[in-house]
């Protein structure tokens, strides 16, 4: 009669340990020789994405923070932009029929053109920019 194989709970050690994998060699190589037993990959990966995220909370809030510290600089030079415009813009409607309608097509070419020709008519060859903004009528945008 053929000899049966011993049921497992009775295995020794040494065949426990011939059945178990080896670590993988990425592993081995992160851990050393640290280890004697495979790690449980699944908490592994928790750990990995805990600390990750750690990380990524802290990226997150050096960039807001650097911003932030942008974004104070920013009113002044838009400040700047627009007493610049307010100004420039004043001569430029000064003997204007409607005032207010050429003040904000004025203040508009202004801002995106960063300059308004000399004298309150003409001169638009100064100003490429605002002499070439066209509204949708194709008629020139800017006063």
């Amino acid at each position: 009669m053929p000899s049966e194989p011993p049921p497992r709970g009775n295995r020794s050690t040494s065949e426990e340990e011939r059945d178990t994998p080896p670590p993988p060699p990425h592993l081995l190589l992160l851990l050393g020789s640290q280890i004697s037993e495979p790690p449980d990959f699944c908490s592994w990966k928790i750990n990995i994405s805990f600390q990750h995220q750690r990380e990524m909370k802290k990226a997150i809030a050096a960039f807001l923070f650097a911003l932030l510290v942008l974004s104070t600089c920013f009113p002044e030079t838009a400040a700047a932009d627009t007493s610049f415009c307010d100004s420039k813009c004043a001569v430029r409607c000064s003997e204007a029929g409607r005032k207010d309608r050429c003040l904000k097509y004025c203040g508009i070419c202004c801002e995106k053109c960063h300059c308004v020709p000399s004298g309150t008519y003409g001169n638009k060859d100064e100003c490429p920019c605002y002499r070439d903004m066209k509204n949708s009528k194709g008629q020139s945008k800017c006063p």
